[in-house]
């Protein structure tokens, strides 16, 4: 990738979509986690 297509708004919001979507899904896998653990734990 050159510096200019980097500097392009298409390119720009490409990344901010892709880092948006992989931190949701981030947020995701978290709460399934916490949730998983917090079912499973002896209460």
């Amino acid at each position: 990738m050159r510096r200019e297509d980097l500097l392009k708004p298409d390119a720009m919001s490409e990344v901010i979509l892709l880092g948006a979507g992989a931190l949701v899904f981030a947020i995701l896998i978290l709460i399934l986690v916490i949730v998983l653990t917090q079912a499973s734990a002896p209460v």
